[in-house]
């Protein structure tokens, strides 16, 4: 596994101005809005952004990337989008309502000038009312695939024209906008629309070609944003962590693995020992709302360590909730921050892997850069052991200092057996790792 991990971080992770991509954190200011938010980004407006942006800066947390999801642009008939970010896209076009004038772009150049960069949402694959999108905005009837019928339709990228058409509307936004990374999502299977078009002697050229436009599509924006001080990488969302293949992850990085494991920090901890092993630089949704990772949907250090990973992913209410726990948020980030030089390091699993419905047990896991790193152990929500056994087989016959991250308490240990004791339930224990 971690000669897997090692030759990916090498061959396969996308390298952003000459350097290896490093941990990045990530927030997103809708939930802050007090306006009504169905999804995405509905409810962020040209006058939302500061109050959120100021107080998080007043408060000393730092973050690197602001991001605006989804429902930033008008449906195809040129009217805002109130609630159905879902049913309205295809015209990549800033509603000139949420965002008059150059307002998008004084918000990404105050947060450039604060140490933050911004990503913005797209999703090129899929189109909505194409009748519109013919009448209003250039496009041709020919590139929709699918049932002229349907609420959204196949984006055919694989023809030329459509490519084009496509690229270039999102490039004139990125542009308008001052926006470093696209992201992009896909929430429509395309596959029974390009086997409808290939011909019994060439199965699965329309796919070939759909795909390799997309590849394009990629190297294109990613070109833009180099020239233009941007990053060079995407983030690949695709209905919540659904493209993963080596090619795609060349040139992109998974900022949600999925979209799920927002729900319970079990999943969390399930899909870290899971999909990390093969996807190594990644990042976790975030506590939106209430019932997700913990039933009042407030961090505590137990979400913090159950998602610390490369990409960290932080919303909170930084205006609009008068109880948001600052402190909390400050801990964990510097924590974060103290962790994240090893999360691209070897990868040891130290407990059975648990399904995402099983809290009974403990998870533990350690991160290694030679002969030092970081050790995580969760005892879950109903686990009724107090304390568990590990072995680190790489460690057998040698010494090693546990240093106890909430105490300071020094542990010698040999690395046969050691154990980890911890009194509550759903509690998470953090060692500092060195040889004796």
């Amino acid at each position: 596994m971690n000669k897997w991990r090692r030759w990916y971080i090498d061959r396969i992770l996308p390298r952003d101005g000459g350097k290896p991509l490093a941990p990045f954190s990530t927030t997103w200011l809708a939930g802050d809005t007090g306006l009504p938010n169905s999804d995405g980004s509905i409810s962020e407006r040209y006058f939302t952004w500061r109050p959120s942006m100021e107080k998080m800066l007043s408060e000393g947390i730092k973050m690197d990337f602001r991001w605006l999801d989804a429902g930033w642009y008008v449906d195809p008939a040129g009217q805002g989008v109130p609630s159905d970010w879902w049913g309205t896209v295809g015209t990549w076009e800033l509603d000139p309502e949420k965002w008059p004038g150059d307002s998008l772009k004084e918000s990404t150049d105050f947060a450039r000038e604060n140490g933050m960069r911004t990503i913005m949402w797209f999703e090129p694959e899929r189109v909505t009312h194409v009748d519109e999108l013919v009448k209003n905005w250039g496009y041709k009837k020919e590139w929709a695939l699918g049932d002229p019928n349907g609420a959204a339709q196949g984006n055919d990228i694989g023809q030329r024209e459509c490519l084009d058409w496509t690229t270039e509307r999102i490039l004139h936004t990125l542009k308008k906008g001052g926006v470093e990374m696209y992201r992009e999502d896909n929430n429509f299977d395309s596959r029974p629309c390009w086997a409808a078009l290939d011909r019994e002697d060439r199965v699965g050229i329309t796919e070939n070609m759909a795909v390799a436009g997309h590849y394009e599509m990629w190297d294109r924006i990613i070109a833009y944003e180099k020239e233009n001080g941007g990053c060079a990488f995407v983030d690949s969302c695709a209905s919540g962590g659904g493209r993963n293949d080596l090619e795609s992850m060349r040139r992109a990085v998974p900022l949600l693995r999925s979209d799920a494991d927002r729900t319970t920090t079990s999943l969390r901890l399930s899909m870290t020992t899971a999909f990390d092993r093969w996807i190594p630089f990644c990042g976790a949704s975030c506590t939106e709302q209430k019932g997700q990772l913990d039933p009042d949907g407030r961090r505590d250090q137990y979400i913090f360590r159950a998602s610390y990973l490369p990409v960290l992913n932080l919303n909170a209410q930084w205006t609009k909730d008068p109880d948001t726990d600052f402190d909390m948020i400050r801990r964990g980030m510097d924590e974060w921050g103290k962790v994240k030089k090893y999360l691209l390091k070897d990868f040891y699993l130290l407990t059975p892997w648990h399904s995402e419905s099983d809290r009974t047990g403990w998870t533990a896991f350690s991160y290694m850069d030679g002969d030092e790193g970081a050790l995580f152990a969760f005892r879950m929500e109903e686990c009724e052991a107090d304390t568990v056994r590990l072995s680190m087989k790489k460690w057998a016959g040698e010494k090693h200092v546990l240093t106890d991250a909430d105490t300071g308490e020094e542990t010698e240990v040999d690395g046969a057996e050691f154990t980890v004791t911890r009194p509550e339930k759903r509690s998470a224990a953090l060692y500092w790792v060195r040889k004796a």
